[in-house]
């Protein structure tokens, strides 16, 4: 599996029966994107890809492309 099929694994598991596309999904267009949510996608991540995101990182986690861009490394 990428890293792009993990990271949509996560996203379509907290955020299941969304409109938008997986991948071109923010916390301003995601319904279901509370606070809650923010916290297990951080935690999801964490798990997923063994690391651990700064505070920076967390605090900056606000779409699927910045997950992907963390994740990456960039």
């Amino acid at each position: 599996m990428t890293d792009e099929e993990r990271l949509d694994s996560i996203f379509e598991e907290l955020m299941p029966g969304e409109t938008v596309a997986i991948r071109d999904r923010t916390a301003m267009n995601t319904a279901s994107w509370d606070s809650l949510c923010q916290l297990s996608l951080i935690i999801s991540i964490e798990q997923e890809f063994d690391m651990t995101l700064r505070d920076e990182e967390a605090i900056e986690l606000t779409s699927y492309a910045v997950a992907l861009a963390i994740i990456s490394g960039s």
